[in-house]
This record gives C-alpha cells, sequence and structure tokens, in this order.
C-alpha cells in the first residue's frame, strides 16, 4: 500500500468518512491480485484510491444494492459508499478496467 496524502484537510462526518475508506479498501485489497498494489494520494480537493486488481465487469450496477459480482460478501458495501458521499455531498466517480484494476475518485467540496 502507497499513501501520499500531503496537507489534505477534510471537514467531515469521522464515522461515515472512515465507513466509505474501510468499504472502498476492503474491496481494494480483497479482489486484488497476488503482489498487486493499493494506492491512495491526493490533488487539490479530490482523494484517490487506485488498485491493481481483477477490475469490475459491470461498473454501472456497482452501486445498486446487493450487486455482487463475486461469491463474497453481501453486495451491500459499495451500495453504502454511495449512499454516505451523496449524504455528505462528495462527489464519487469510478474508473475500472477489466484485469487491470481500479480506482475511486471522491471530491471533497470545502
Amino acid at each position: 500500500m502507497e499513501i501520499e496524502c500531503k496537507n489534505f484537510v477534510v471537514k467531515s462526518h469521522e464515522g461515515a468518512l472512515r465507513q466509505i475508506l474501510v468499504n472502498v479498501l476492503d474491496n481494494a485489497c480483497k479482489y486484488n491480485k497476488k503482489g498487486g498494489y493499493v494506492k491512495i494520494w491526493t490533488k487539490k480537493d479530490t482523494l484517490f484510491i487506485k488498485d491493481s486488481g481483477i477490475g469490475i465487469e459491470n461498473i454501472e450496477k456497482i452501486f445498486d444494492r446487493y450487486y455482487k459480482e463475486h461469491q463474497e460478501g453481501k453486495g451491500i458495501g459499495l451500495h453504502i459508499v454511495k449512499t454516505l458521499c451523496e449524504a455528505m455531498d462528495i462527489d464519487i466517480d469510478v474508473e475500472s478496467k477489466k484485469n487491470f484494476g481500479t480506482v475511486f475518485m471522491f471530491r471533497f467540496y470545502k
């Protein structure tokens, strides 16, 4: 795991933000390739979380409650992420390429 977040301050609900990060990082680790990486960095008002994992096949469905692409889990983690982001006015965007990994982008408004 590589983290590069200098001088990035966010005013947010601590517990909700923690849950967002735990859910996304848990998936980044769980669905990564052996020997893969997870990188976290910031740029201006955006936090990036990128992994070298297996990627997401149906990216348009990942925030749907109970949607999952694998046997593991319950399919609610990313639904919770999206719900919390909406409640805290955080823009979330995701890009993924099958077998090359995924990047989550969280834009915070100050």
